[in-house]
């Protein structure tokens, strides 16, 4: 019985050997499949949608903001202002480019910055990238354990000689 598979008691075929049953499934293969291809599709759509952000985490530099476009003086209540500017990093070098949580922000403040997208501060950067890496491990992570329940009670069923629903 190591050889991965099973007999199932009391069946046998007409010449009076007992039937073998593979442990594993056709379905398992396109399970797991199924499985990296949406984790791979949920991680690309929350990276998109915070932009790529612990890819930023590295590279994003403090800079001095030289020209403020459309920020709103206070935070909104409900949702996040974003808004436009311009900044000087300290080697001399300059961006422009989209502002997160920009609200408030006034020529002269110091903003985390990449090339084309800058963070209020290293916080709200810090917080996108770790929402960003949590969601991209939990929802595979959950696949991850269906998929070995699933396993656990097949084995299961078939050490009792059943066959699993």
């Amino acid at each position: 019985m190591t050889d991965g598979t099973v007999r199932r008691a009391g069946t046998d075929d007409p010449a009076g050997e007992p039937v073998v049953v593979p442990l594993r499934t056709p379905r398992r293969g396109l399970y797991v499949l199924t499985m990296v291809l949406f984790g791979a599709l949920v991680t690309l759509a929350v990276h998109t949608h915070f932009e790529w952000a612990p890819l930023r985490v590295p590279g994003a530099r403090e800079a001095v903001v030289t020209q403020v476009h459309g920020c709103p003086a206070e935070r909104p209540s409900l949702t996040a202002a974003d808004c436009s500017a311009s900044w000087r990093f300290a080697d001399g070098a300059t961006g422009r480019g989209r502002v997160v949580r920009g609200a408030g922000l006034t020529a002269g403040d110091t903003v985390h910055a990449d090339t084309g997208l800058a963070y209020d501060t290293a916080g709200t950067l810090v917080e996108a990238a770790s929402i960003c890496v949590g969601l991209s491990l939990i929802v595979p992570g959950v696949l991850a354990a269906q998929w070995l329940g699933r396993h656990r009670a097949r084995r299961r069923y078939h050490r009792l000689g059943r066959t699993y629903p």
